[in-house]
């Protein structure tokens, strides 16, 4: 092997075989000894999540014939999991500003009678809160 090393990103894209994380590396391909036009790509495994990236740099030494490879690896996980996580984020987040906006509202609905002339008190009966809740509303 050479004495040098690569400090460049590495990207890996991995899925959970069976009890096993294998991972590829994209960028690290060849053509087919064969000549048939297939490509290989640099694969490996890892029995934990958290060791696909120090596998993948040795996969990357190897393929790449160098001593060591100490670039940054990004792990991007290819599973109908990971979708899922991220639309739950997203609907998680509507539902922040659904309740911020419902708070808004109620807000605005308390200040609303109370320039009527209603008085806190009224105001907490109308809307079934205690005069404490309609407090914290106006103030």
């Amino acid at each position: 092997m050479t004495a040098a090393t690569v400090t460049q990103t590495l990207d890996v894209v991995t899925y959970l075989d069976g009890k096993w994380w294998t991972f590829e590396i994209p960028a690290l391909t060849t053509d087919s000894p064969r000549g048939t036009g297939n490509r290989i790509v640099a694969m490996g495994s890892a029995k934990r999540f958290k060791d696909i990236a120090a596998a993948a740099r040795d996969v990357a030494a190897l393929w790449l014939d160098l001593d060591d490879y100490d670039g940054d690896v990004v792990v991007t996980v290819r599973d109908e999991a990971v979708g899922l996580w991220g639309e739950s984020n997203t609907l998680e987040e509507q539902a922040r500003q659904q309740v911020r906006e419902a708070a808004r509202k109620r807000r605005e609905a308390v200040l609303s009678l109370i320039a009527k002339g209603a008085s806190q008190s009224d105001a907490a009966a109308v809307f079934g809160v205690s005069v404490q809740r309609v407090s914290q509303l106006v103030h």
